[in-house]
């Protein structure tokens, strides 16, 4: 072959045939290794929510040890009509027994008060979906509200509370996705959360649960949960009308981010993953039901944990 005939060759390249062969083929691999990006991603999310609950778990254990085994408080409902304290102590935000703000200085985090303060004067906003904070899960989506909910132009849910000098509720942002159970220290004994009990209470503990992983948006639920918990004894509509401007939570407003299920937090430090339709069965059923369920999580230590 002389050197013309091989120039010639040369300048065809590739064949429209061939081209569409090896179009078709990156086609086919983009095909097969989206979905498996799509779950290494989505299990990498999960990874770093549980590890948000950890630390959380972490700064609460230290602040109990060095407050003399007394708990920090779960926080009021933060409505705007109920004008309410937030805290016993009458600092309201302020306060720094509040979880919020009783927590992140443990694991070398600002309290949540303190971030607001910022974020009202400018400085730095607050942590919000898709970013990267102890409270915020990888996966969380922009608040939306449900039912009295208030959500902010910012993406933030809003709440109400008092202030150490202010006396009148107060508006601030938030952006947590992770609730205090709000059953734990549910108890005849143990009436207000002046009276809040000491860590050395939650037994057994690796059974107490202390955080939920709570929904940041009503859609997470669907009218088909709603009337699965009905079965077992909730409340009609209890779960899609749940208000979730809150820092406190159970399983009513327990979030399906992560395969249709979220995370817990117990008293001994771990863990746990669970679907949704595990923490809505209870180990009684009826009106008189009991969402307490021995052996695998206890929402109330010291006595049946209620609907």
């Amino acid at each position: 072959m002389d050197y013309r005939a091989r120039t010639s060759r040369a300048l065809v390249g590739f064949t429209l045939v061939e081209l569409l062969v090896v179009i078709g083929i990156i086609a086919v691999l983009i095909a097969i290794l989206l979905p498996a990006l799509s779950r290494a991603r989505a299990a990498g999310q999960e990874i770093a929510c549980a590890n948000n609950m950890r630390q959380i778990m972490l700064g609460y254990m230290m602040y109990a040890t060095s407050s003399k085994d007394w708990l920090p408080f779960d926080g009021e409902d933060g409505d705007e009509s109920s004008t309410p304290i937030i805290c016993p102590d009458k600092l309201g935000w302020d306060s720094p027994a509040l979880w919020i703000n009783a927590v992140p200085p443990k694991i070398n985090g600002k309290p949540y008060e303190q971030m607001q303060q910022e974020a009202l004067a400018g400085f730095k906003r607050l942590p919000v979906d898709g970013e990267q904070h102890v409270f915020v899960c990888p996966t969380a989506s922009q608040a939306v509200g449900v039912d009295t909910d208030v959500v902010t132009a910012g993406g933030y849910f809003r709440m109400w509370g008092r202030t150490r000098t202010i006396a009148s509720a107060q508006p601030r942002d938030t952006f947590i996705c992770y609730g205090y159970n709000s059953k734990l220290l549910d108890n005849d004994r143990y009436p207000t959360q002046a009276d809040r009990a000491k860590y050395s209470k939650l037994r057994p503990s690796s059974e107490a649960v202390v955080f939920v992983e709570k929904r940041m948006r009503g859609g997470e639920v669907t009218a088909a949960d709603d009337k699965y918990y009905q079965s077992q004894g909730g409340q009609s509509g209890r779960l899609t009308s749940r208000t979730l401007a809150r820092v406190k939570a159970d399983w009513q407003r327990f979030t399906t981010r992560h395969r249709k299920g979220g995370f817990l937090a117990f008293a001994d430090g771990h863990v746990a993953w669970f679907a949704l339709k595990d923490v809505l069965t209870p180990s009684r059923t009826g009106s008189n039901g009991n969402w307490n369920r021995p052996g695998s999580f206890i929402w109330s230590v010291f006595q049946e944990a209620g609907r």
